[in-house]
């Protein structure tokens, strides 16, 4: 008999927008990532050559481009500026298909069929500015990552941890209470800083290219985000972002900017949009002296509608965490904010990255003189654990730094258990307008973690109950599209042609185009090709990898599944009895704040 988790997940919402951020200098800068180096271009290229993106955006560009009608062609004369400007702009659609090893006539030939149905929309990448990565990191790590420069004269960083020069939520601080797991800061706050003060040391060491990778990752987080505030998409997928553990001023876990919480604040950001103007009218009711009173049933004027501008901001994001490691990087940035709510799934045990210590007993602590310490680790719990408290205690930030640890071995059948009975309160109660998805995969069977076992088609039902997250509710105006927008980021995953596989799956489930009734029980090493129907060619687990990739070696064969290994589920009934005691607590809290703010709106 099948599990929940062998059965195919539900389909997505029909006629979904979705954005695509991709360009040649993006998968460039982001091979040269030492952790992961390659892996941009095995991830891009097979999405590619599944027949799942739509480049028309990028070829218009090229055409006007090409034509050249409106200014003249640079010569020998213009500056050297203008000249590699003008060529790498002219260039941008040829040198993509160049590195997705695509036919650059083959790709025009299926351009000008019409079979570009159900792919998603390939949007070009700005480089994020220095002012835009200011937003959040400091100007001297900024500095640092840019330019190369070192601060020459010691510092001493503030005591209590804050942003001296901002106390606004959109510009969050790295507030947390006192405690061993983060790197002991409150020690460390009162040492001076040394020459690897922005962490560019160890599992970040710089590399050539780092101003690129930074400017370019960043900036392709904060167009995704544009793209879905603005209206333009539904859904946006940047597979390059999702570097959740860089901090405020420092490098960590090999990410150098955290682009994430770039994105969410690029989300919160107050703009400017048309909005049709409600006109009611007040129809005879017929009382007995010829006015209308309260009752009047209203009617809608004729003629055309009106439009208004108003300025509006998405007051709730919910960013969850999928990566085998706990993001702390971006709980840290939002740990004193009421519109950002944080929920990490992860692994969490003393020593495994970023959770450095247990909490201490009060006893021991309080022996070694660490009585703030002591006090924080009982209070709070330590963080990245079940116990923390989840966010100021008494604020309205109060249960919106959420940790959800799963223990070794942890598969498909817990990771769906928790995001149904525990996630999904929390997403009900907090009514969030936008869902940021971390999808960091280096919990896959076979991962070099070897820590988790879930396989391609649970990373599928969990993408399937997110996405049943963003349907509008009964009754709801929109219909047609989600109530809620939805952000997907990168991150983790050190099995390159895994990694690839799965996130090849998740684009092509989100366009609707993964075959629902795959069969996973054919023979050992059975491929299949993908299906023709009406909504175009899909894909399943058994799908082919296309040997029109350049790196179809590098995939041994083979299809897209990757499937569990023998890895033992040590996550019991005992352990889900703990989160659901602390996660029925953390719904209750954020009922609560609900209605007070209900009762004084």
């Amino acid at each position: 008999m099948r599990t929940s988790a062998s059965l195919p997940p539900s389909a997505p919402p029909e006629g979904l927008r979705v954005g695509y951020l991709l360009s040649s200098s993006l998968l460039e800068s982001s091979d040269l990532l030492p952790s992961n180096q390659g892996r941009s271009t095995l991830v891009h290229s097979l999405i590619y050559h599944l027949d799942l993106l739509d480049l028309r955006h990028l070829a218009a560009a090229d055409d006007d481009d090409q034509r050249g009608s409106a200014s003249p062609e640079p010569n020998d004369a213009s500056p050297p500026t203008k000249r590699r400007k003008t060529s790498a702009r002219k260039s941008e659609y040829r040198r993509l298909l160049r590195h997705l090893g695509a036919d650059v006539g083959g790709e025009r030939e299926m351009d000008e069929a019409g079979r570009l149905e159900n792919r998603a929309v390939v949007y070009e990448p700005r480089r994020a500015t220095r002012q835009e990565l200011e937003v959040y990191h400091d100007k001297a790590f900024v500095r640092r990552l840019l330019d190369g420069e070192q601060e020459q004269a010691e510092e001493v960083a503030p005591k209590d941890g804050t942003d001296s020069d901002s106390n606004d939520e959109e510009r969050p601080r790295p507030l947390r209470p006192p405690s061993p797991s983060n790197r002991d800061a409150t020690e460390q706050r009162a040492q001076p800083r040394t020459k690897n003060q922005f962490g560019l040391v160890d599992d970040c060491p710089p590399f050539e290219g780092l101003k690129d990778h930074v400017e370019l990752v960043a900036g392709a987080s904060i167009r995704a985000a544009e793209l879905l505030a603005t209206g333009e998409v539904d859904v946006a997928i940047a597979w390059d972002g999702g570097r959740h553990h860089a901090k405020k001023d420092a490098a960590s876990g090999f990410c150098y900017v955290n682009d994430a919480v770039l994105a969410i604040l690029a989300l919160r950001k107050l703009r400017k949009r048309r909005v049709p103007v409600v006109e009611q009218c007040l129809a005879p009711n017929g009382g007995a002296d010829g006015t209308e009173t309260a009752t009047t049933a209203p009617k809608t004027p004729p003629g055309p509608k009106r439009y208004k501008t108003v300025s509006t901001r998405m007051d709730r994001i919910l960013y969850l965490d999928l990566d085998l490691h706990w993001g702390d990087g971006v709980e840290e940035a939002f740990y004193t904010s009421s519109s950002v709510l944080t929920l990490s799934i992860h692994h969490y045990a003393p020593g495994f990255f970023p959770c450095y210590h247990a909490a201490p007993s009060a006893a021991s602590s309080a022996a070694n003189g660490d009585a703030q310490v002591a006090a924080a680790s009982t209070k709070h719990g330590a963080p990245g654990s079940l116990e923390c408290t989840g966010g100021p205690s008494g604020s309205a930030a109060a249960s919106k730094a959420l940790c959800l640890p799963l223990l070794p071995g942890a598969n498909g059948d817990s990771l769906r258990r928790v995001l149904k009975a525990n996630v999904e309160s929390i997403v009900e109660t907090f009514d969030p307008e936008c869902i940021v998805v971390q999808f960091g995969l280096d919990g896959l069977a076979g991962d070099p973690m070897a820590t988790w076992n879930l396989d391609a088609l649970s990373i599928l039902h969990a993408l399937s109950l997110i996405l049943s997250w963003t349907r509008p509710r009964a009754g709801s105006d929109t219909a047609t599209s989600p109530e809620r927008k939805l952000l997907l980021l990168g991150g983790g995953g050190y099995d390159n042609a895994n990694t690839a596989k799965v996130w090849s799956l998740i684009t092509a489930f989100v366009l609707g185009r993964f075959h629902q009734d795959s069969d996973r029980d054919r023979r050992d090493g059975e491929v299949g090709e993908g299906r023709e129907t009406a909504r175009g060619n899909t894909v399943d687990l058994n799908t082919a990898i296309p040997e029109s990739c350049p790196s179809w070696p590098r995939f041994d064969g083979g299809s897209l599944d990757v499937k569990a290994g023998e890895m033992v589920d040590t996550n019991d009934e005992a352990h889900f009895d703990k989160v659901d005691v602390v996660f029925q607590r953390h719904a209750a809290t954020l009922a609560a704040q609900r209605s007070s703010t209900n009762k004084t709106a």
